[in-house]
């Protein structure tokens, strides 16, 4: 099988592979200036020093003798370790450059430099032993990574610097000049506006669902609304979508707890006045009538036959509440005397005798489970 060439280019390649070519950022340069104060004879330095005028013949004057301490240590240093200049690249400092990496790199450096003098094989059979410096950087580099996320967990703006200091992000913002402040925010809400209509168009785009029952599968049928299941979206959308359910029952009732699922409405009145109690009621089924017609709007349903109907209240007051039913579409639904909310059991007293009971007898359910369990399985000592 011979070479193929998959894209429409000059033929000028020797295979599938080609090169892609990006400008690397250098390294910046500067210019320092040293001694090399190790390499002065002490021998060799202390004669000349005692050769020197101040050693033999000091000067009598205090302002010669005192130029003559200065000039004559900075003229026998100049002479034994002259200024030297270089040009070094600065390199940009890393946290995980330890002192071990920084040993193993000179000694590298010096058995390199040993074998370029000398050229003998020995020389470079230990240079190749020296050059451990990459694995020892991979080392400390992924050690100090591992302690910096175990040790900031839990700061989520330390972990995001850090990833956008590794993959070198650009953070300079780039805006054009404008001398009319309100047209440049204009144009900010405009981009962040049409960049939500984008992702939104984006979500409806190319969606279908078929559904199957009893083993027949139906026509496909687009989607034109809702958010995919498991898009991180979805909280943040059903929030905004419901949002609207709590502006009608603010204009009908003065309270109302609301859930993913459930919704709770809420209104007290004065039973020893009738009138008071026919208005609580009339309230009450406009606010649940407005909320159908939103419901059906936004293609919702609402559940007639789930609704409860409790009314709470100490034992003298209920008696004196009229009989009543609050009308749910076509549903006519009764006070109820025990209803669950969040797991517990509210009765119209809020005795909590129903959740006691109710608790009570799941809790012996359970342990007459367990009792059968224990003796049909365990052997008794």
């Amino acid at each position: 099988m011979g070479l193929q060439q998959h894209i429409n280019q000059p033929d000028i390649y020797f295979s599938d592979h080609c090169s892609i070519l990006f400008s690397k950022p250098q390294l910046s340069r500067k210019k320092v200036t040293f001694r090399k104060t190790k390499a002065i004879n002490t021998t060799t330095f202390v004669a000349d020093l005692s050769a020197t005028k101040l050693c033999q013949h000091p000067p009598s004057e205090l302002d010669k003798l005192v130029d003559c301490y200065n000039t004559t240590p900075a003229d026998l240093l100049d002479h034994h370790a002259p200024l030297k200049t270089k040009t070094v690249t600065v390199r940009p400092q890393v946290p995980w450059y330890s002192e071990e990496v920084r040993v193993a790199k000179r000694e590298r450096r010096r058995a390199e430099r040993k074998w370029r003098s000398s050229g003998t094989a020995a020389d470079f059979e230990s240079f190749k032993r020296k050059k451990i410096v990459t694995h020892l950087l991979r080392v400390a580099k992924s050690e100090f990574l591992t302690d910096f996320i175990d040790q900031n967990a839990d700061n989520q703006g330390k972990l995001f610097r850090a990833v956008k200091d590794l993959l070198v992000e650009n953070n300079t913002l780039c805006f054009s000049d404008y001398t009319d402040t309100t047209a440049l925010v204009n144009e900010l809400g405009m981009h962040f506006v049409q960049k939500v209509i984008r992702i939104r168009d984006e979500l409806d785009l190319g969606r279908s669902q078929r559904i199957v029952f009893d083993g027949v599968t139906s026509e496909s049928c687009d989607v034109r609304f809702g958010v995919p299941q498991g898009s991180c979206l979805g909280p943040l959308l059903f929030v905004m979508y419901a949002s609207k359910l709590f502006e009608i029952v603010q204009a009908h009732l003065p309270d109302a707890h609301g859930f993913a699922d459930d919704t709770q409405l809420y209104l007290s009145f004065n039973p020893n006045n009738p009138a008071h109690q026919t208005e609580a009621l009339s309230a009450m089924e406009g606010c649940i009538s407005d909320l159908r017609k939103w419901m059906y709007q936004d293609k919702l349903k609402l559940n007639d036959d789930k609704t409860e109907f409790p009314i709470i209240g100490s034992r003298q007051q209920i008696l004196k509440v009229n009989p009543c039913t609050i009308r749910v579409g076509n549903t006519e639904i009764k006070p109820v005397s025990e209803a669950r909310n969040l797991g517990s059991w509210f009765d119209s007293n809020l005795s909590m005798s129903t959740h006691i009971s109710k608790s009570c007898g799941a809790t012996f359910c359970w342990l007459h489970k367990i009792k059968r369990i224990n003796d049909g399985y365990l052997e008794k000592p």
